[in-house]
């Protein structure tokens, strides 16, 4: 896909291809402050897939946390300030192969979704203990 700049809301648009768009949604928590979740999403001749997704902000007041994996460790850095500018919380899962595990844990989220949980309220992250 050819990209802009990455940013959420209307800059992203610029960098869509023709079958593409974005559909700009928020969680918002019953207590808490809302987080932006931009879906970027292709026509196929199946219908329309969501092809990326793009969120920011905090859930409760805590920042999101995001999983990235790689071998580069400059473009993981470059991608950590990104993410810390959108007001989320960069975590490092280690090197490409990681990327694997980290769809996984998309799909856990999807599933938890579909069929357990019922709602978008709830984030998988990481709490620090020590």
């Amino acid at each position: 896909m050819a990209r802009a700049d990455p940013c959420l809301g209307s800059g992203w648009a610029a960098g869509l291809d023709a079958d593409q768009v974005v559909v700009q949604s928020h969680i918002i928590p019953a207590n808490g402050q809302p987080t932006e979740l931009d879906y970027v999403m292709r026509q196929t001749s199946s219908g329309w897939k969501i092809v990326d997704v793009l969120a920011a902000g905090s859930v409760d007041g805590r920042p999101v946390d995001v999983f990235i994996a790689g071998d580069d460790a400059q473009a993981k850095a470059r991608v950590s300030v990104f993410i810390e500018s959108l007001g989320m919380h960069p975590m490092d899962a280690g090197q490409l192969p990681m990327a694997r595990a980290l769809e996984n844990a998309a799909l856990l989220q999807l599933g938890l979704v579909a069929h357990s949980v019922k709602h978008t309220n709830f984030v998988l992250g990481v709490n620090i203990l020590s």
